[in-house]
């Protein structure tokens, strides 16, 4: 009898956001890593007259993706998100989501294509709080690749 071996999966500790392979940032939270193809509605009309409807692939979307970390003193995703919202910068950036386990290891990596920051913001100041304020930046990708490890 042969034994089948199971993967255990990727444990999240931590992500990192890259961008021209430098990295502007390490988060807590990752969201929105993900693409759809959509289905297109088709016929076919046989010689006899019959008509059969199926779906066909259409155009792959790709998902915005939203990264939550504590708010530091570094304003370079701020200042990025500037350039969009207020200078109009179109200039589209390449980059990698990447995956840390525990021990800082690199486990796994998305590279990211056409990117720009659609949102920034930060959470409530609350000064009776006893926690970190957070920053989450949402951006919009034209391509996601996930990289086998």
């Amino acid at each position: 009898m042969s034994t089948i071996e199971y993967e255990t999966g990727y444990l999240g500790s931590l992500f990192a956001l890259e961008i021209d392979s430098v990295e502007i940032g390490r988060f807590k939270r990752v969201d929105g890593i993900s693409y759809s193809v959509e289905p297109v509605p088709s016929q076919h009309t046989t010689d006899e007259g019959k008509r059969y409807y199926y779906m066909s692939p259409g155009r792959v979307t790709f998902s915005p993706i939203t990264l939550t970390r504590n708010l530091t003193a570094d304003n370079s995703l701020l200042d990025w998100h500037k350039k969009v919202a207020e200078e109009g910068d179109t200039e589209r950036k390449t980059g990698s989501i990447v995956l840390y386990d525990r021990k800082n290891e690199e486990t796994g990596r998305w590279n990211i294509e056409g990117a720009w920051i659609m949102s920034w913001s930060t959470t409530g100041l609350d000064a009776s709080a006893d926690a970190f304020v957070e920053e989450t930046v949402t951006i919009s990708v034209d391509r996601i690749e996930r990289v086998a490890k």
